[in-house]
């Protein structure tokens, strides 16, 4: 059987589900139920594969970190939403980088919800 570890080493971030991830606030979205620890679509759950490498979990803090002004110009400048809107976004994802910015119970709480790593 393989392992994610035999293809690659690099951790990628990949944002998807946007409905899914609470990102939208859609009257229709609702926790998977193969999610084990959320109640609402806007509680994060980590979905990724399991990684041995702690430096791998930084770095990618580090590229998030790297994109956050981006990230929230993007959500500021978006002509066809609301200023509501906006900022229930930007609020949304300051909550995400105040989680990530708090590596040694971030980092625990990823390896706690990861998937095992062989397919």
């Amino acid at each position: 059987m393989k392992s994610l570890k035999d293809l690659t080493d690099k951790v990628i971030a990949v944002p998807y589900d946007f409905d899914f991830s609470g990102f939208v606030g859609t009257t229709y979205s609702f926790p998977q139920e193969w999610a084990t620890t959320i109640e609402n679509v806007r509680d994060r759950e980590y979905l990724g594969y399991c990684r041995d490498n702690e430096e791998n979990y930084l770095k990618t803090i580090a590229l998030f970190n790297y994109k956050k002004e981006e990230i929230l110009k993007t959500i500021t400048d978006f002509e066809y939403i609301t200023d509501i809107e906006k900022e229930s976004l930007v609020d949304f994802i300051n909550e995400f980088y105040f989680e990530i910015n708090q590596p040694k119970r971030f980092i625990p709480t990823i390896k706690n919800q990861c998937r095992n790593d062989e397919f």
